[in-house]
């Protein structure tokens, strides 16, 4: 009988391949180590492949937290911007604030102030309401003292025209030389100038727009001669 043939099977090892010649009932062994082999590197190029993802996704993380460092940043300077801004509007609050202040106590000042106007007008009107009692009573007076004194001079009149029985020269017109009378004629008219002449000496002085003092040449401007004024004073004394 022919020798049997040996059998090799080549393991590779850290350090090389080799040739390990196959002895009879380990071959079982053998075909089931490198079952196990087998499924060892499977799960090793599970395992690298499982590194790759996580190194991609280590990368894509650390890209993250990059973007993620350099969003920080962003926020802090603009924390620094609303810092600023937060400090400026203090300042001008700060500012405001004294306004404010100033103008309070500008309006206490208005106030006082205005407090002593409405004093100071009371008072003005308690003077004023005396001063015109006053001027009343001193008015009432002088009117009393004037009719008096009319009532005294139309007395004397009276008396002096009935003790000599002529007129006086104050009681007739200067130009007609006519005594003044309640009669339509004669009724005493006060010219704007002054003078007085008789009603119908002021018919005939009337010009247009008015009456012509004969004395001065002044114009009394007027309608007519009625409606000039009477001169009541000379004519109680003439009556």
């Amino acid at each position: 009988m022919a020798p049997k043939k040996q059998k090799f099977i080549f393991m590779k090892k850290s350090n090389g391949i080799f040739k390990v010649p196959i002895i009879s009932g380990s071959s079982k062994k053998i075909s089931q180590e490198s079952m196990e082999i087998r499924r060892l590197k499977n799960e090793l190029e599970i395992c690298k492949n499982e590194l790759k993802n996580k190194t991609t996704e280590n990368t894509v993380l650390r890209n993250q937290c990059i973007a993620f460092e350099n969003h920080c940043e962003q926020l802090h300077g603009i924390r620094n911007q609303l810092i600023n801004e937060m400090n400026e509007q203090e300042k001008h609050f700060a500012d405001l604030f004294d306004k404010q202040k100033k103008l309070i106590e500008e309006s206490n000042k208005f106030c006082s102030i205005s407090k002593e106007i409405g004093l100071a007008k009371d008072k003005h009107l308690e003077v004023q309401t005396k001063l015109i009692d006053i001027l009343e009573k001193d008015l009432n007076t002088m009117d009393q003292i004037q009719k008096r004194h009319e009532d005294a001079k139309n007395q004397q009149g009276k008396m002096e025209t009935t003790r000599n029985g002529e007129p006086f020269s104050w009681q007739l017109c200067d130009i007609c030389l006519e005594k003044y009378s309640n009669e339509e004629c004669h009724v005493p008219r006060s010219l704007g100038c002054g003078h007085t002449v008789c009603h119908g000496c002021a018919t005939k002085l009337s010009v247009t727009g008015g009456v012509r003092c004969p004395f001065d040449r002044i114009t009394t401007k007027t309608k007519n001669s009625e409606s000039l004024p009477k001169n009541f004073s000379v004519l109680q004394m003439c009556i």
